[in-house]
């Protein structure tokens, strides 16, 4: 793999963990969900692996989560105006409650 791609799937994996765990969900609850072994999803949060597009879907749904925020690097690379738009307001919401 080149190191090019490594941080992307590493960002990936950061915000996969962050979203699972704000839940209270263990890795077994989404492995169980989406049919796959504990240690892929431990993968993915990890950013050793990337989740197929058939679980990105999958894990849109469960985290009710664009795609698009979960690959995209940044709102500026992220072409869905729309996610565009929401990214910076929720962060916002997130600072205002610190």
């Amino acid at each position: 793999m080149s190191n090019h791609v490594t941080p992307y799937l590493e960002l990936i994996g950061r915000r996969l963990r962050r979203w699972r765990r704000a839940r209270g969900w263990p890795m077994k609850r989404i492995a169980y969900e989406l049919k796959v072994s504990v240690p892929a999803v431990s993968d993915w949060e990890r950013g050793t692996r990337f989740p197929s597009i058939e679980n990105l879907m999958h894990l849109a749904l469960l985290y009710q989560k664009p795609v698009c925020q979960m690959v995209c690097a940044g709102r500026k690379l992220c072409p869905n105006v729309q996610c565009q738009k929401t990214v910076p307001a929720a962060r916002k919401a997130r600072r205002a409650k610190r």
